[in-house]
């Protein structure tokens, strides 16, 4: 399953949206956004997500992480192609900090992925992030590749409006 959507924010820049939701428990979420006009903004934290436990689970989540990847009780993990902030409050996860960004009308720009997996062992999930990537060399036009349990997927988000 596949889902699109854009949002503008105040007129000055839109973010491009593209969820894909593989069949071997990934889930891929990818970003950028475009500027409208010549602005300067705040952006962030991308994606965040709060963590919490259902009733009858334990309450203690234990945090494994690397410089990509971030691993919660072996039942969550979260996996980037660039690195994730080291800092954050426990149970939460943030894609990027907070950016203070001045942009041109018609950039292109923050693009970010992160690649969810469900009941994933926390040994695994380091292997994984070696074979998550991001390609961004053609503007508004973002390819993902990830590991999968049918071997490596590739997820292509064009955004870029129908004659650019």
């Amino acid at each position: 399953m596949r889902v699109s959507y854009s949002r503008t924010w105040a007129d000055a820049v839109t973010q491009y949206v593209m969820v894909a939701s593989l069949p071997d428990e990934a889930t891929a979420y990818v970003s950028i956004f475009r500027a409208n006009r010549d602005t300067e903004l705040d952006l962030g934290p991308a994606f965040p997500v709060q963590m919490g436990q259902a009733p009858g689970f334990r309450e203690n989540t234990r945090e494994y992480r690397g410089p990509r990847w971030v691993n919660f009780s072996d039942h969550l993990a979260f996996v980037s192609p660039d690195p994730l902030p080291q800092e954050t409050q426990p149970g939460r996860f943030e894609l990027t900090g907070k950016q203070h960004l001045t942009v041109k009308a018609g950039e292109w720009f923050a693009p970010a992925a992160v690649v969810v997996y469900v009941r994933q062992p926390h040994r695994q999930t380091a292997a994984l992030s070696e074979n998550v990537r991001l390609d961004t060399t053609q503007p508004g036009r973002l390819v993902l590749s990830l590991a999968s349990s049918s071997g490596e997927s590739t997820i292509e988000c064009d955004f870029r409006p129908l004659g650019n």
